[in-house]
């Protein structure tokens, strides 16, 4: 995953060569300016478009956090090609990435991929290629490839996972598999330490990602929608993920880790952005 000074890496590529690995992070801070969650995620979209001189294609999954990506690029004017990839199992989340296509007057790349073709790429790429486990990155993978063949880069919404109850936060490794396909990537949120610091710094315990989203994006209130895959697709899935022992697939992490970036930031006036 490309990151502004490569700040954050991760063992992904070692962990695919052993499942029994953790998963684990390493980051490369570096001094960065304190702002609010606007004014970190102009800064990151024009840092972006300054440092990449490609065409941005952004897995748009119906999420709001990739829906949320493709607002500010076209609030700034900056280019944005969102690809959708369709599937039985996101039938009702996509339903949302039509909506914002339409209603900014953007022509999505729609790619549809059947059930049989999911638990093939499940098989042959994520199990045997990869040697990991997660199936619902699949979509991101598929829209990642296809920004490849267009020699594009690829954006993602993906960013830590908060728990509700206790404000824990926690990188996941599937949110780095794209690293495995030699591409061009990166993700908004991770992109820049301004947007990713206020962004973590923002979450309240006890606050429902939901309403979370809802205040930091300012978008249509809406719940998390899980992909429902079919019985067929969960039987097989789980034919082959359960007899396996995986190291563990998460890194979290909390005010400590928090605060030493916190260190390394520094007040800014919205005057000299």
């Amino acid at each position: 995953m490309l990151t502004t000074n490569n700040w954050l890496t991760t063992n992904v590529k070692a962990k695919s060569q052993n499942r029994n690995l953790d998963f684990d992070v390493t980051t490369n801070l570096y001094p960065f300016k304190k702002m609010s969650f606007d004014d970190a995620s102009i800064f990151a979209a024009k840092k972006i478009q300054s440092d990449f001189q490609l065409p941005f294609f952004l897995g748009l999954s119906g999420g709001a956090d990739s829906e949320y990506v493709l607002k500010v690029f076209h609030k700034l004017d900056i280019p944005m090609t969102p690809i959708i990839v369709e599937c039985y199992g996101n039938r009702f989340e996509i339903l949302y990435a039509y909506r914002i296509c339409r209603e900014l007057n953007i022509e999505p790349i729609i790619i549809k991929v059947t059930q049989k073709e999911i638990i093939k790429y499940f098989y042959n790429i994520i199990h045997k290629k990869f040697n990991l486990y997660a199936i619902d990155t699949i979509y991101s993978l598929i829209a990642a490839q296809e920004a490849k063949k267009l020699g594009g880069v690829f954006i993602t919404g993906e960013n830590p996972i908060v728990n509700e109850e206790s404000n824990q936060k926690t990188f996941d490794e599937f949110e780095f598999y794209p690293d495995l396909l030699d591409i061009e990537y990166l993700s908004f949120y991770y992109y820049t330490l301004e947007l990713f610091f206020s962004l973590i710094t923002n979450t309240q315990k006890d606050e429902i990602t939901a309403d979370f989203k809802h205040r930091m994006y300012q978008n249509i209130w809406r719940p998390k929608l899980y992909s429902v895959h079919s019985k067929e697709t969960v039987d097989l899935y789980h034919n082959i993920i359960d007899k396996i022992e995986y190291g563990k697939k998460e890194y979290d992490f909390g005010n400590s880790f928090i605060e030493e970036i916190e260190t390394y930031g520094t007040n800014v006036s919205n005057k000299s952005l």
